[in-house]
């Protein structure tokens, strides 16, 4: 869990800046939302490759993922802009299959039937606790060093997957496993693996609309990172004490169509709110109810799965083939509508779970 909370506080502290950074440098809502679109489309494309070829051992592959993602924010410091926009997703789309697939086929190994919404959920509760301090600070030092800021949040980003690298060289046991998971897609669009193609387009549409919505409405990076960490922290007591009692009670499904049924409709409603702090609240209502979501559809994923293995390359697959949908749909929809109004999209999106989980 070091290595995981390392990179998300690099990221959160300077991914969570990355497309205000473009707007800041003159470019438009449609390369923000293009930037993120095709990141996620090459991810898709990195995982049917990877699916055939495997993965180097572990610790080497969530290593060069973390120097992967360093090189990402080099980009930020030395391309120029549309030169950034085309070659830096490219490094995230290595990043995510690359560390990921290999961090959680190691994550499950550790589980069992009986604990494994717990831990799951406790490697999720991560996210919410640095994601209140990520852009919080990141938020500050820009607001405090001015255009210096981002080269400083970029840099700082930089140097802690540099770190996270070192530290699972130096710390992952021995003998650490090569993992070759074939992608077997039989069956990817019963329920919960088609929930996460709909989990991705709410995600992909999120990574768009969430930062640069914010940001419109607060006004600068300072409020926008009080604000993002105010969504951040909202999940994380619910999401361990929901996967402490889908482990007694055995169900999983309850939470994934409970969470979806209260955030669909609260996206819909955020994309008509034109006050800041009302915004905030919508938005921290849907993060305080959206990680049962993701954690137990991971989890019902694998306790369904006859090769766990396969079934976290499919997740990945689908969640990045919905991301890459997400994501481009809301690049379409900013020629007509403010990227707010994208938020739509979303909410959609997740109503689209209950009814398919509610047939399987």
């Amino acid at each position: 869990m070091t290595y995981e909370t390392v990179l998300s506080l690099a990221w959160f502290f300077a991914g969570s800046f990355s497309l205000v950074f473009l707007i800041r440098q003159g470019l438009e809502v449609q390369h923000a939302a293009y930037f993120v679109a095709i990141g996620y489309l090459l991810t898709v494309v990195f995982l049917l490759v990877f699916s055939r070829t495997g993965f180097p051992r572990a610790d080497i592959s969530m290593a060069v993922g973390s120097l992967v993602m360093a090189g990402y924010f080099a980009c930020f410091l030395y391309l120029p802009d549309l030169v950034l926009i085309n070659v830096a997703p490219v490094l995230l789309a290595l990043y995510i299959p690359v560390f990921w697939i290999p961090f959680n086929i190691a994550l499950i190994r550790m589980t069992t039937v009986k604990n494994r919404g717990l831990i799951i959920s406790l490697t999720f509760v991560i996210f919410p606790i640095v994601y209140f301090i990520g852009p919080l600070a990141g938020g500050a030092t820009i607001q405090s060093l001015g255009s210096l800021g981002y080269d400083v949040v970029f840099a700082v980003a930089l140097l802690l997957f540099v770190v996270n690298s070192a530290l699972i060289l130096l710390t992952w046991r021995k003998r650490a496993e090569k993992y070759a998971p074939k992608m077997d897609l039989t069956g990817a669009w019963s329920f919960p693996s088609s929930g996460f193609f709909f989990e991705g387009i709410q995600e992909g549409v999120f990574a768009v609309a969430i930062p640069l919505a914010t940001f419109f409405l607060v006004g600068d990076e300072f409020d926008l990172g009080k604000m993002l960490a105010a969504f951040g922290v909202a999940g994380g007591v619910m999401s361990v004490v929901a996967g402490r009692m889908s482990d007694k009670k055995g169900k999983r499904k309850i939470f994934i169509i409970l969470a979806a049924l209260v955030c669909g409709p609260l996206l819909l409603l955020s994309a008509f709110v034109s006050d800041p702090l009302l915004f905030g609240l919508t938005i921290g209502a849907i993060y305080f109810f959206l990680p049962l979501l993701w954690i137990f559809l991971f989890v019902l994923s694998i306790d369904r799965a006859a090769s766990s293995q396969n079934a976290i390359m499919v997740r990945e697959l689908m969640l990045n083939a919905g991301r890459t949908v997400g994501a481009f749909l809301c690049l379409l929809a900013t020629f007509f509508v403010s990227v707010q109004m994208t938020l739509m999209i979303a909410g959609i999106s997740l109503l689209l779970v209950p009814l398919l989980g509610l047939k399987r």
